[in-house]
Formats: structure tokens, sequence, C-alpha cells
């Protein structure tokens, strides 16, 4: 590995499962920073901001730097700012991830892009066709991440990936 000056780790499922944990993740994270390696984190999670995660993998004794983590919303935070600067946004997540898209003008109606993650039991009939209207105005509908199902129910279910809409 010396020709590698960093990694790069998933954390849900690498480092932790169902915020337990792995063995040895905490033990081979100092393995890595004493042996001088950069080390960044990504994660598809979408049910809370990255300061709210990384607290709670601090709370289980795994201490990750902040801005070393990137999240499916702080990504699409990102993607927001660079390709629809000064756009409104509707975020539909649960959570607190609203804290990653600092200087993102969010509103509740008239949205020009409606956002969707981590949203499950926000799929209501009445949110559905409050989105619906602003689509049919023309707001632009981003997915947090595109994984078509999950496992995280008591079985497999529709995830909300192949909502992806008008980019």
């Amino acid at each position: 590995m010396a020709s590698f000056r960093g990694v790069l780790l998933d954390i849900d499922g690498v480092l932790h499962v169902s915020l337990q944990a792995v063995a040895g993740a905490n033990e081979t994270l100092l393995w890595l920073a004493q042996r001088g390696y950069q080390i960044c984190f990504v994660t598809n999670t979408t049910t809370s901001s990255r300061a709210t995660l990384v607290q709670n993998l601090k709370e289980i004794g795994l201490s990750l730097d902040e801005e070393r983590v990137v999240t499916a919303p702080v990504a699409t935070a990102n993607y927001i700012r660079q390709h629809y600067p000064g756009k409104r946004c509707w975020l539909l997540t649960k959570g607190d991830t609203a804290r990653d898209f600092a200087g993102i003008d969010l509103v509740e109606s008239h949205a020009d892009l409606i956002v969707i993650g981590g949203a499950e039991e926000l799929l209501t009939c009445e949110n559905m066709n409050h989105a619906f209207r602003m689509l049919m105005d023309g707001a632009i509908l981003l997915a947090t991440h595109t994984n078509l199902y999950n496992n995280q129910c008591s079985a497999t279910g529709s995830d909300y990936g192949w909502r992806r809409y008008r980019e």
C-alpha cells in the first residue's frame, strides 16, 4: 500500500452496522492515520445530517472528522449549489438533513427543485400531490440516491431512487 496516499471508506456496513461499531474498525482507522494515510468517508445515508452522523459515530467510539465525511445530502446540496444556484428547494426528507443545505433557499411551496431522500413515511398522498403540483409547474425532482429498493425494513421494499424525474 506504499503507493497509496489515501483511503476512501464507506461508513454504513463497513465501520458500523445499525450504530454498532464493526469489530476492528476503530483500530483500522488508527492504523491508517498513524501511517499517514488521508482518510475520507462516504455514505448514502439520507436520514441525518453530516454533523449528527459524525456525533452518533463518536458515541460508539468512531471519531471521524466531519469535513472528511460526504453523505448523500451533502453531495446533493453541493450539486444544487453548482448546478442550480439561487433556486428554491423543497426538501422531502426526514431527520435533520436540512442542516446540510445551508445557503440554499429552502421553501415549502413554489419550489424550483424538489429533493427527496429518506422520506419513506413522508410519502403520503398529500406530500406526493404537493410535489406533483410543483413538478407540473416546472420544478425538477432530485433524489439523494438512486437505490431502487432497500432491505432496512422487515422485508425488501421500494426505495425512492426510481422517482428521479426531469433532469
